[in-house]
């Protein structure tokens, strides 16, 4: 089991593309390389993970946080702000992300849940579990 959390935003699938789905937006493509470096921080145990994946095989069991201060979860209202991201909305991009930088076909995750919560800073808090 590997638990962290990214110092990023989360990024909603529906800002991820311009009307032509082939390209990426710009705010898009700057997220993934702040995802990117965010992750180099967590190579050794994701690879090891990816490495162990690879050897005997598996399933993966996902968790995702989105996390937001007070000030920002919450709306003047005392609501959940709009300000926040759809919770099933940004599970694909930092999914894809996570997978392509261990280099494991995420399609091997079966169970995925997904949360938003308070936090301290704006981030994604992941768990991530492997199954054999």
């Amino acid at each position: 089991m590997i638990e962290f959390t990214l110092a990023i935003k989360p990024f909603s699938v529906n800002a991820y593309r311009y009307r032509d789905a082939r390209f990426k937006t710009a705010e898009a493509r700057a997220w993934e390389v702040a995802v990117s470096e965010a992750l180099e921080e967590h190579r050794k145990p994701l690879m090891e993970m990816a490495d162990d994946f690879k050897a005997k095989g598996g399933t993966f069991r996902l968790f995702l946080s989105a996390l937001y201060p007070k000030f920002v979860y919450y709306n003047k209202s005392g609501a959940v702000s709009a300000k926040t991201v759809d919770v099933s909305n940004f599970e694909k991009p930092i999914q894809d992300m996570l997978f392509n930088f261990m280099g494991v076909n995420d399609r091997f995750v079966t169970e995925l849940i997904s949360t938003k919560d308070i936090g301290a800073i704006t981030s994604v808090w992941i768990k991530l579990e492997l199954h054999q």
